[in-house]
């Protein structure tokens, strides 16, 4: 009366029929079940997929990074070594203090005198300035903070000083002045410093 497949199909409607009367088991609430683990599983295999993304992403970073230092070191390696003035660290006595050393015959008193700079503590010099290595780890700071803002410069030279540090930079070709001083703050911020004063125009110099 039925042909095999009608009747293989039959079949299985009244044994799925029966086994959900007598186990209670609800067919909507099987396939929700499974419906939300393809779901899980399609999450995990595109968050696998993402970290395999991103991880394979740092590497290619890492090793254009390496490749960026390796290409750097040679460049400095050929360069001209950076020149670095010596630190002048004598102070020079001002008019007023070798005034007020002379003792005075009388004592005057007019309103207004400001008072003696003996006062005062004499200037301690710590002796702590940076070395040439420091100097130069800076001067290529600058370079490589610089380079992040598309700007190719080279220190050529520096002059250190008990208070402010004059680095001489030397602009790549079409490279204009105004940039930089433009970057002044954000250099700063950069560097970690409290400013950085750009002069544009050095007398005699091709450098700022």
């Amino acid at each position: 009366m039925f042909s095999f497949p009608g009747s293989t199909l039959l079949l299985l409607a009244f044994f799925f029929s029966g086994f959900t009367l007598f186990s209670g088991i609800s067919w909507f609430s099987v396939m929700d079940g499974i419906g939300g683990g393809l779901l899980q599983l399609s999450r995990y295999l595109v968050a696998s997929f993402d970290r395999i993304r991103d991880a394979r992403k740092a590497q290619q970073v890492k090793r254009q990074r390496n490749e960026a230092v390796k290409i750097e070191t040679k460049k400095i390696e050929k360069r001209t070594p950076l020149r670095i003035e010596p630190v002048i660290k004598k102070m020079e006595t001002g008019k007023r203090v070798e005034k007020e050393r002379q003792v005075p015959l009388f004592e005057t008193s007019a309103d207004g005198d400001l008072p003696p700079l003996a006062l005062l503590d004499p200037a301690q010099h710590s002796g702590r300035g940076m070395s040439d290595k420091e100097l130069e780890a800076m001067s290529r700071q600058v370079e490589m903070k610089l380079r992040d803002f598309n700007v190719e410069v080279e220190v050529v030279a520096v002059s250190p000083g008990p208070v402010i540090t004059l680095y001489e930079l030397q602009l790549a070709p079409g490279t204009k002045a105004s940039k930089i001083t433009n970057l002044s703050r954000d250099l700063a911020r950069a560097l970690s410093t409290i400013s950085v004063r750009v002069v544009e125009v050095i007398p005699g110099k091709s450098v700022i």
